[in-house]
C-alpha cells in the first residue's frame, strides 16, 4: 500500500479524540486539552497480509481499532500531527514484507568452540561425582 493511499484512508478514517495531559505542567494541564487519541478502524484497509497482521497484532484492540496516544507537546495541534505521523509510519512499516531468512551453516571455529566447552561441563560434572559409591 503506498503512503499517498494510506495517508487518505488515515484522514478519512481516523477518530480523533482531545483530553488532559498527565504529569506535571501546573495550569496548563490543569485546563487544556492538549492530550491527543487517535482510533484508527483497520477493517478500511480491507484484507491484510499474514505478516501485517503479525506485526499489528499487538497494538490493535478488540474492536479492530488502532489506538495511539500523545501527549509529548503543549500544543495540541503539535500532538495531533505527532500522532498521525506515527500511525502513519506504523502502518507503513506493517505493509513492508520481511526478508527471506537465508539459512546459514556454523563456522568451524564456532562447532569447535561448542564441542570444547561441552567437554569442559562433562570434565568438571564428572569430577563432582563421587568415585567410591556407597551401597
Amino acid at each position: 500500500m503506498n503512503r499517498s493511499t494510506l495517508t487518505t484512508l488515515i484522514k478519512k478514517y481516523t477518530i480523533i479524540t482531545f483530553s488532559r495531559s498527565s504529569g506535571p505542567g501546573g495550569q496548563n494541564v490543569n485546563k487544556v486539552n492538549t492530550k491527543v487519541t487517535v482510533a484508527f478502524p483497520v477493517v478500511t484497509l480491507g484484507p491484510l497480509p499474514e505478516y501485517t497482521s503479525q506485526r499489528l497484532k499487538n497494538r490493535i484492540t478488540t474492536d479492530g481499532f488502532l489506538i495511539l496516544q500523545v501527549d509529548e507537546e503543549r500544543s495540541q495541534l503539535h500532538n495531533k500531527s505527532i500522532a498521525l505521523q506515527r500511525l502513519t509510519e506504523i502502518l507503513i512499516n506493517a505493509f513492508i514484507p520481511p526478508r527471506p531468512r537465508k539459512k546459514t551453516r556454523p563456522t568451524h571455529s564456532s562447532i569447535l568452540s561448542r564441542l570444547a566447552t561441552k567437554k569442559t561441563r562433562s570434565r568438571l560434572k564428572t569430577l563432582r561425582s563421587n568415585p567410591y559409591p556407597q551401597d
